[in-house]
């Protein structure tokens, strides 16, 4: 798992420390301090995996220093027995990815941030192949003024920006942001974050001496007290996750729940301007029209003193007559409901056709509950009820939008055709525009229809025998248009049984007469293979 750790700290001799020693330890190598005459020598540790001194440009050139004469020149610069020669930085580097980005990552990560600011890193990978790998970095701290031909640098006063706490901050994100980067190349899922955890409990640095003991076998303090910290930061990450996922189950119902009331809130609308239209309808059909035209007139003539038996007119003994067509009610069954859906296409009679249907359900369930009979899943054809009326008039204008549907207009078409090849029988050898424009149309008329889907893919094929080798006839042609009426007509009675009927119709004679053909072009076999 990648973990973050960043740790900054300077390279003081109040301290005890110095300079070329630090040097000589990061790169495992062997320094002598000039100003002191002691030598500092590493080089017998063997975890060293790259080692770099990486400089600036300045006056918009680059320049190389050796490792030691660079740590010498820094002790010789500073005087005051106090003074801070350097900045550490120890950087853990990601397991999950390999050495050469590892060192890649490295680079990138100094170049950004210290040798772009005028800094000279001395760069140093230890532990590579281990499960400690991590990099040491030693920055100078003062400005370089100048940089002789010879190669010798000139040091300025010291950089105080460069010890700014919101410059370290920065610094640590560009860490964590640089490795995060390298983990999705390497498709890692794991990513770290410079940020101190607030609902996490810190985790301690182990150390080389306690880590050794503990690879032996030997339990330290160090070990333990990092293992129960462990331990305690993986349950709280289980109650985070355990609340983040109660949160979520909660918002899902919250949301679940709002949904359903405003569904249930959309019903009851929906309900409602239907008992409204329904208490119109039976207000209109409880009233005598000849009283509402003579009411105004009778109203007038009381004002003027008139008699009232003088305004009987011819008009008024029309009205007076028996109801008319578009006033008698029709009580629909549940399968002439279900015909008029799918034989309109307009919005506005579909949702009227759909709240009649819904409320012959409604009906239906009603009754059955009273019985105490199981509800079934789905309403009898010939169900209807006298709670379910309209008028002949909207009768006769469900019936009539079954010409205008995609299915209606193909088939008066298909109508056509017929009619055009039986009056102009020479025409019949040679395939016609309007068959064509017919046989492109129909993958969006079974689109757009897809309750027909069938028939029209069947018929299609016949059309296409018709055009192309004439293999059936306008007879049958015919034939199968009245079959598709009564598709159009009832589409949930015929939809299952149209199938079969156009299959054996439409490629009997197909199978027939490419029998044989494919008997005699079959290789005979032998005896031997027979047997």
């Amino acid at each position: 798992m990648a973990i973050f750790y960043f740790n900054a700290q300077a390279i003081s001799r109040s301290s005890g420390k110095n300079a070329c020693r630090a040097a000589a330890y990061n790169a495992r190598t062997k320094i002598v301090d000039e100003k002191t005459q002691k030598s500092y020598d590493y080089s017998d540790r063997t975890d060293l995996a790259h080692s770099l001194v990486m400089t600036p440009q300045i006056a918009d050139r680059t320049f190389k220093i050796d490792r030691a004469t660079l740590w010498n020149l820094v002790e010789a610069g500073e005087k005051r027995p106090d003074a801070q020669l350097a900045r550490s930085l120890v950087l853990a580097l990601p397991t999950e990815i390999d050495n050469q980005a590892k060192w890649l990552l490295t680079q990138k990560f100094v170049r950004d941030n210290f040798t772009s600011q005028g800094m000279i890193a001395d760069v140093n990978i230890h532990d590579i192949n281990s499960h400690n790998p991590h990099v040491h970095i030693l920055l100078t701290m003062r400005d370089i003024n100048e940089v002789a031909p010879s190669g010798e640098i000139m040091f300025g006063l010291k950089n105080r920006t460069w010890n700014d706490k919101k410059l370290l901050e920065q610094q640590k994100e560009s860490w964590a942001n640089s490795v995060n980067y390298y983990l999705e190349l390497a498709q890692v899922p794991d990513r770290i974050d410079h940020r101190t955890p607030t609902d996490r409990v810190p985790q301690i640095h182990i150390g080389t001496t306690a880590w050794e003991m503990e690879q032996r076998g030997i339990q330290t303090e160090r070990g333990d007290l990092h293992r129960q910290i462990a331990k305690i930061n993986r349950n709280i990450e289980l109650l985070r996750k355990a609340a983040v996922d109660t949160q979520q189950s909660l918002e899902i119902e919250l949301r679940l729940e709002v949904e359903r009331r405003e569904a249930a809130q959309r019903e009851e609308e929906k309900y409602k301007a239907l008992r409204e239209r329904i208490e119109r309808l039976k207000t209109t059909l409880t009233t005598n029209p000849a009283e509402q035209i003579a009411q105004p007139v009778k109203q007038q003539a009381t004002a003027q003193g008139q008699p009232l038996d003088d305004l009987v007119s011819p008009a008024v003994e029309k009205v007076s007559s028996p109801p008319s067509m578009d006033r008698e009610i029709y009580v629909p069954t549940r399968l002439e409901i279900v015909n008029w859906y799918h034989q309109t296409n307009s919005d506005r009679d579909r949702e009227e056709i759909a709240a009649l249907g819904q409320q012959l359900k409604d009906t239906y369930m009603a009754q059955a509950s009273m019985q105490g009979q199981p509800v079934p899943a789905k309403l009898p054809n010939d169900y209807k009820s006298d709670k379910v009326t309209i008028s002949i008039t909207d009768k006769q204008r469900f019936n009539e939008r079954k010409e205008q549907t995609p299915l209606g207009k193909f088939i008066a078409g298909c109508k056509e055709v017929v009619i055009h090849y039986e009056t102009d029988k020479n025409l019949t050898t040679k395939p016609s525009f309007e068959i064509d424009q017919t046989i492109k149309s129909l993958e969006k008329i079974a689109k757009e229809d897809p309750i027909n889907r069938i028939g029209i893919e069947r018929l299609n094929r016949t059309l296409k025998d018709f055009a192309s080798e004439n293999r059936v006839g306008t007879g049958k042609l015919s034939k199968l248009i009245v079959e598709l009426e009564k598709v159009r007509d009832n589409p949930e009675q015929y939809r299952d049984s149209l199938q079969e009927r156009l299959n054996r119709e439409v490629n009997a004679n197909y199978h027939q007469k490419n029998a044989q053909t494919e008997q005699q072009s079959r290789p005979k076999k032998s005896r031997g293979f027979e047997r």
